[in-house]
């Protein structure tokens, strides 16, 4: 394999430094991701659970409820059951707003791509099988699609 030339070098050393900012996005964003999801999804199934037994046993539910918790009144069950469904409701409401304004699922699988773009580009530098200046119009295609990240 020849010397890699000057032109070569400089945009290998650019196209490592941009997955380095994408390898350390990527390590935030998909577990922040994930979080927001599962915080979505347990907050949701949470919020059903909350109304099911009032919703399917009524009256008999809560004078249940009533007894075994040794309350004084049915009226103590609707008002907690009713306080825990609407807390978990907006803990719902705004993970899922969260999760949906920053766009991170589409932020992710555009930084996924663009890496293994990268990845691929960077191999057909390093064996010498792409012209600097189509390998740079290539670079610059791929870091179009990934505006959301700042540059080093």
């Amino acid at each position: 394999m020849d010397a890699v030339s000057a032109p070569d070098r400089q945009l290998i050393d650019m196209i490592a430094a941009r997955q380095q900012a994408l390898g350390d996005y990527l390590r935030g964003a998909r577990p922040r991701g994930n979080r927001l999801a599962v915080t979505g999804i347990v907050c949701s199934g949470a919020s059903a659970a909350f109304t099911a037994g009032p919703a399917f046993g009524g009256p008999g539910f809560a004078q249940t409820a009533t007894e075994l918790l040794n309350l004084p009144q049915t009226s103590v069950v609707w008002q907690v059951l009713c306080l825990l469904a609407l807390i978990v409701s907006v803990i719902t409401t705004v993970t899922i707003n969260l999760a949906t304004s920053q766009q991170l699922s589409s932020r992710v699988a555009a930084a996924e791509t663009c890496s293994a773009e990268l990845d691929g580009l960077r191999t057909l530098l390093d064996f010498g099988q792409i012209p600097v200046g189509d390998a740079a119009r290539l670079y610059h295609g791929y870091i179009s699609k990934i505006g959301f990240l700042p540059i080093r």
